[in-house]
């Protein structure tokens, strides 16, 4: 695996967004003597720069990547802790410009974005109700989903065929849950026996044995 070159700054509680072999650092803090800090550094090529800021300074915030564009929600503002932010703001990628859009319903920290079907969900964090943004073409609009999301910490979450899956913790107690965008409800999963890990991510591998088993098959139909 390539050695990437480290960023010029070391920072938490930012998020990172890849997008058209970029790799974009956004937000995040300093140290937790510092309050939110609005940079982004783009690394294309093994090489960073620095791009256009944030109107609102913000760590422990939620990204999600839709086509060339970065969504930013949510987030703290203060060192201590105690600001939270609803706004919502656009980066293009291609123009390193920002926009704002409609913010949430409430302000919330720490939580996930999944964007889903021309929507995108906002879940967890310090909130337990999962609000939904209606991204199409009719208009840009935030509203609430289902109200039995738990709030949990160290999570991630990924969508796949029509459901969105999220794992993580809240206090002790370990959790995987499937909410199915059909009947707009949580379930319980079983979560595998392994040592819980802080910081917990998923992500979805496609099964390249049954691609290309598929791929065989459609050629010898095609013969």
């Amino acid at each position: 695996m390539a050695h990437k070159k480290s960023m010029p700054n070391e920072r938490e509680g930012f998020c990172a967004a890849f997008v058209s072999r970029k790799l974009f650092a956004i937000g995040g803090r300093y140290s937790q003597r510092h309050s939110g800090d609005e940079t982004v550094e783009v690394c294309a090529g093994n090489r960073w720069r620095f791009s256009s800021g944030m109107r609102f300074p913000r760590y422990d915030f939620a990204t999600c990547v839709v086509g060339s564009k970065i969504l930013v929600a949510g987030g703290v503002l203060d060192a201590a802790g105690d600001s939270y932010v609803r706004e919502i703001e656009i980066y293009d990628t291609l123009s390193s410009n920002w926009t704002m859009a409609s913010g949430m319903t409430l302000s919330r920290r720490a939580f996930v974005l999944v964007h889903v079907n021309d929507r995108i969900y906002a879940v967890g964090g310090d909130d337990e109700r999962t609000v939904v943004w209606n991204n199409s073409s009719a208009g840009q609009n935030w509203s609430d989903s289902v109200a039995n999301t738990p709030r949990l910490s160290s999570y991630d979450s990924v969508a796949l065929n029509e459901a969105i899956y999220v794992v993580g913790k809240t206090e002790d107690i370990r959790s995987f849950q499937k909410h199915c965008l059909a009947d707009n409800q949580w379930r319980d999963l079983q979560l595998p026996s392994i040592p819980w890990r802080g910081g917990v991510r998923m992500a979805i591998v496609p099964n390249r044995q049954r691609e290309n088993a598929e791929n065989a098959k459609r050629l010898r139909s095609a013969s």
